[in-house]
């Protein structure tokens, strides 16, 4: 009898790892997928729309990395970044938050990363003035002269804030403004 449970043991185990690798497969050796937002909006042609997507990866939300990617409408991803989820993080937390309230705060940023205040038609008005300590001049003058320039904004951690556009000239998405 002991055997014979010994052998059932063994047979389980080796179905739930067989289960587990599997599920690692299907996610292209990712981490989970904690939580995910996207939204389709014109960004790299006036009319087209591209999909933003923006998810966390992870074991857990506060140890899990942040994808960032816009996949044009004709299917190419043009823009992709990663960081830390915890970089999410900022102003509004009260002193000494608990794990739940940091969970709570990456979440609502998650959610909130696609505002349609985030997107800006013009990327730059023609009132607009360029700073230097905030843009690279060529690229700035570049997403100023086309007046269908879509500009999309986000912010990492409290105080990284960026803007970026798709370049015509370029034919890549380029920062046309870093203030942190």
């Amino acid at each position: 009898m002991r055997t014979f449970i010994l052998l059932v043991i063994i047979l389980l185990s080796a179905k739930i790892s067989l289960l587990a690798q599997v599920t690692h497969l299907k996610n292209n050796g990712k981490k989970d997928i904690l939580i995910r937002n996207s939204t389709l909006h014109a960004f790299s042609d006036p009319i087209k729309k591209d999909t933003f997507q923006v998810e966390v990866s992870g074991k857990s939300l506060l140890d899990g990395l942040v994808y960032f990617k816009i996949i044009s409408f004709s299917g190419n991803e043009i823009y992709k970044i990663s960081f830390n989820a915890n970089d999410l993080i900022g102003y509004g937390l009260s002193n000494n938050p608990t794990n739940k309230e940091k969970e709570k705060f990456i979440k609502d940023r998650i959610n909130k990363f696609f505002n349609k205040d985030n997107f800006m038609i013009p990327a730059i008005k023609n009132t607009d003035e360029y700073d230097q300590d905030f843009s690279d001049k060529d690229i700035w003058l570049d997403i100023k002269s086309d007046p269908l320039a879509i500009g999309f904004y986000y912010l990492i951690g409290e105080e990284d804030n960026r803007i970026i556009a798709f370049s015509k000239k370029h034919k890549k998405v380029v920062m046309y403004m870093n203030f942190d």
